[in-house]
């Protein structure tokens, strides 16, 4: 269920969801979720709460369990880990740091890590990337293809 998340993440979860959870019954309600997130350092809109209380199956009294919970939460945090994760590897490939790269970029990487490619495989590879076909690779078009 929790797997992705370490103790002390899932403790925290806990002690954040516990102060709106006052009869200890293991639930707490669509309206409280906004204050166990501002608990946990995120503010939400009251769309997103909404959003985060049908991810967490919330029941039709409007309660929310704990192990609902913190399953969505272990699939927010590996999601936002991801996220992190490909801006390091874009980084890598935008040398200029401009918020995009080019072929010549993409080239430059593979080179330098020893991969071989030849010229018709790179242009493949960055035409089915450069999704907007403007000759540059925005973040956005990275994570798409990393993701796909």
């Amino acid at each position: 269920m929790s797997g992705s998340l370490t103790e002390a993440q899932i403790e925290e979860i806990r002690e954040a969801f516990s102060l709106y959870d006052k009869e200890r019954s293991g639930w707490v309600s669509v309206q409280q979720l906004g204050g166990v997130m501002r608990a946990l350092g995120e503010s939400l809109t009251e769309a997103e709460i909404y959003d985060l209380a049908n991810e967490s199956n919330a029941d039709f009294g409007g309660q929310v369990q704990f192990k609902d919970f913190l399953y969505v939460m272990s699939k927010r945090l590996e999601e936002q880990n991801s996220l992190v994760c490909l801006k390091q590897a874009f980084k890598i490939f935008d040398r200029s740091e401009v918020n995009s790269f080019t072929i010549n970029e993409i080239r430059m990487v593979m080179t330098n890590l020893g991969e071989k490619m030849s010229e018709e495989d790179l242009r493949e590879l960055f035409q089915d990337i450069d999704q907007d076909k403007d000759g540059k690779i925005s973040f956005n078009e990275f994570v798409t293809a990393m993701r796909s």
